[in-house]
Parts: C-alpha cells; sequence; structure tokens
C-alpha cells in the first residue's frame, strides 16, 4: 500500500478504495512502514566521499571541460568551483 501511495501519488482514501480496507488500517500500515524506512534510513543513506568527483561529471565531455581547471590546480580564484562540485 505504502508504495502504491509514494509512487502514484494517491491519497489515503484512494488507497483504502483500492485495497478494501479502512482508513485507519491504511493509516497504520503507511505510518509502520514510513517508520521502519526512517529507523533504516540511517544505515542506508550516506554521505559520499568528499574528495572524489562525481562520475557524471568526470565521466561526461559536455561537464568535465567546465571543471577541469579547479580540479587539476585549484586556486582561489576557482575555489568556488571545488565547493560546487563537493
Amino acid at each position: 500500500m505504502t508504495l502504491v501511495m509514494m509512487s502514484h501519488n494517491m491519497r489515503m482514501r484512494m488507497i483504502a478504495d483500492r485495497f478494501n480496507h479502512s482508513l485507519e488500517i491504511v493509516h497504520r500500515n503507511i505510518h509502520e512502514v514510513i517508520k521502519g524506512l526512517c529507523t533504516f534510513a540511517q544505515f542506508i543513506i550516506t554521505p559520499r566521499r568528499q574528495d572524489e568527483v562525481y562520475p557524471k561529471i568526470l565521466n561526461d565531455s559536455r561537464f568535465y571541460p567546465w571543471f577541469e581547471v579547479c580540479l587539476t590546480k585549484p586556486n582561489p580564484v576557482t575555489a568556488w568551483c571545488m565547493e560546487f562540485i563537493n
């Protein structure tokens, strides 16, 4: 139920009608799943390493030339570029 609600942007009343459950049951189910996701989020969602370049920028010839100068020889003028990437 929760995945259908999130993926199709459906309201609880529509989910209750679709699955033939009461609003209370839908509410409890959705909140249990969301609590579980919040519990596991601290283990699943981790920050990326800040010292590496994002692969999309590094491997794409359209983006890399714009960042090449500040990635090879950073200086105060192009320091904003490193902050933007990280």
